[in-house]
């Protein structure tokens, strides 16, 4: 089962304004997953993050498109 990625923050006419809050959370309480992976592309370039619980969140306060995927980690597969 793939994370879900919530998206917060005050919009107008559809868009975001402001500062945007971004929570990856593990929606299985089966999971073994210790890790929870995500990236976040703008046009400044790629990162690629680790957290290490089953529920994190940032902040995004810089003005720009952002793409952003999470992914969990298998705790078999190190």
């Amino acid at each position: 089962m793939a994370p879900n990625i919530g998206v917060t923050g005050s919009t107008r006419n559809g868009y975001y304004i402001g500062d945007v809050n971004v929570t990856i959370t593990d929606p299985s309480s089966a999971s073994r997953a210790v890790k929870t992976r995500f990236k976040r592309t703008t046009s400044s370039g790629e990162e690629e993050l680790t957290l290490s619980n089953k529920q994190a969140s940032f902040q995004i306060k810089t003005d720009g498109t952002y793409n952003i995927s999470a992914w969990l980690r298998d705790t078999r597969k190190q």
